[in-house]
């Protein structure tokens, strides 16, 4: 089950763990990439990453990425060893984790708007 997120404006949460560890999924339908982890500070010289450019409202930015594996608990999805991409910023975000349109397609969602309830199966 997942809840809305005080004052993000109907914003959705959704729980879940990641190697047997509880973390909540931001849900983000405009997010294309499936499911992202958020990491603050440069990648390690171990990583294999990748710089890409986004644009959001107009605003070009790089953004350095990679990608990961891990066993996911997401919702009331059976837990996979799931495929994510690392995405490291210059600055903290929120949340740890979100999810995005690509992965949310792929399984079913149910909203409840009345009771602020979401599921993802």
């Amino acid at each position: 089950m997942a809840s809305w997120i005080d004052g993000l404006g109907g914003a959705l949460l959704v729980q879940g763990a990641v190697a047997d560890k509880p973390f909540p999924f931001f849900l983000d339908t405009g997010d294309a990439w499936g499911v992202s982890r958020n990491i603050f500070g440069a990648p390690p010289a171990y990583d294999t990453t990748q710089t890409i450019s986004m644009q959001a409202a107009g605003v070009e930015e790089q953004t350095i990425t990679s990608d990961g594996k891990e066993m996911m608990q997401i919702g009331e999805v059976p837990s996979t060893n799931q495929e994510y991409r690392v995405l490291y910023n210059n600055h903290h975000t929120r949340f740890r984790y979100d999810i995005g349109a690509f992965y949310v397609h792929s399984h079913k969602l149910v909203i409840d708007f009345k009771r602020g309830l979401l599921c993802l199966k």
